[in-house]
């Protein structure tokens, strides 16, 4: 079966996360025979074989000061988008995340009559519940990541499916020797990794704040060896006379005892790992008013949001202090503790409540079922 003899697939993702999630997809429909498919991707798309129309660069912000200064990009790219919809006698639009932009192209997909499958659904049960109107209106099925969404937007009258998480699908990671070699770690020292966030709004509000966390714990026990997750263009600070290992973030993940990081998906990948954690955040102080205002959730972790309650604990904008932070992370460097025991038994249940591997494959039947 050709692609090309049904309609193309248009891909619309935002972000390198969503990209490489996206790709994944896009592989199992290639392996479906669907050959047409084109959109706005990233590297990983493009390797799938995704022909891409326009490139990810530019796309990515978040928070509503840095949105602000993306807008005439994001309005250029909706526009080009819109024309081809129009044009292109699209099968299906498939929208990975990223719904400042996204929920407006599903609008234009369902003006002009494109079945529209969502994956990695708007957040609308934490912030955007007054958008629902537009899911249910122009979004024909989500392809939920949480089990919790299924009953979310059902319930709004958005048709979902839960097809469980797409981390669960990542290859296997290094081992905790191998990462170890690679950061130039000891294996017998007792590790602490940091993870402030990819984005660089992130970094410039998280790191430096992290890295004096590091500093705290480090001060009280100078045994502990400290790895940061980190970006290409980053220069290297020292703790005291040992030095600070850095590098990329799966590396990180699997050579550490215990983690720091930043909300969102990074919770989950340290819940895979079974790795005790930290969760912190900091926004803009005008994003953060506004949010406090709208955020509807008592939890900015996902681990916490999964399991309904405050397993792991959060520090969020002024509460994210090296003092607060170093001295929950003191209390899980203790492997045997109490608490940390707990907290490993929560995070097995989070793995639970995450599904199980292959949501790239029913993101796919979903798909192909939408544009027959």
């Amino acid at each position: 079966m050709s692609g090309a003899a049904h309609g193309s697939y248009y891909f619309s993702v935002g972000e390198p996360s969503g990209d490489v999630h996206a790709a994944r997809v896009v592989e199992e429909l290639r392996r479906r025979g669907i050959t047409a498919i084109t959109g706005v991707g990233g590297p990983h798309m493009q390797g799938a074989g995704a022909r891409l129309e326009h490139t990810i660069d530019g796309m990515s912000a978040i928070g509503l000061a840095e949105i602000v200064t993306s807008i005439p990009h994001h309005a250029r790219q909706l526009s080009r988008a819109r024309k081809l919809l129009r044009t292109n006698g699209c099968a299906l639009t498939v929208l990975v995340d990223y719904p400042g932009y996204n929920l407006r192209l599903a609008a234009a997909a369902g003006r002009c009559g494109v079945p529209v499958l969502y994956y990695i659904a708007p957040q609308l049960w934490a912030w955007g519940r007054r958008r629902i109107r537009a899911m249910r209106e122009f979004v024909t099925h989500v392809a939920a990541i949480l089990p919790f969404e299924e009953e979310f937007f059902a319930r709004q009258g958005v048709p979902t499916t839960f097809v469980g998480h797409p981390l669960l699908d990542r290859p296997p990671p290094p081992s905790r020797e191998a990462a170890r070699q690679q950061l130039g770690l000891s294996n017998s020292a007792t590790v602490l990794g940091l993870f402030p966030g990819s984005r660089s709004g992130e970094r410039a509000r998280l790191q430096p704040t992290f890295l004096d966390t590091a500093r705290c714990v480090w001060d009280a026990d100078p045994t502990i060896q400290i790895a940061l997750a980190t970006q290409p263009d980053f220069t290297a600070r020292t703790l005291g006379e040992e030095g600070i290992a850095t590098g990329l973030s799966e590396l990180v993940m699997s050579a550490s005892d215990v983690v720091l990081c930043k909300s969102g998906t990074t919770t989950l990948e340290a819940a895979i790992s079974g790795k005790p954690l930290c969760i912190a955040y900091r926004m803009h102080p005008l994003t953060y008013r506004i949010a406090s205002r709208v955020v509807a959730c008592r939890h900015i972790g996902l681990v916490n949001l999964l399991l309904d309650r405050r397993a792991v604990p959060e520090f969020v904008q002024d509460s994210a202090t090296p003092e607060n932070m170093s001295r929950a992370l003191q209390t899980l460097l203790d492997a045997n503790g109490r608490v940390t025991q707990r907290q490993r038994d929560d995070l097995a249940e989070v793995r639970h409540l995450m599904g199980t591997p292959g949501a790239a494959r029913r993101v796919s039947d979903l798909a192909m079922e939408l544009a027959a």
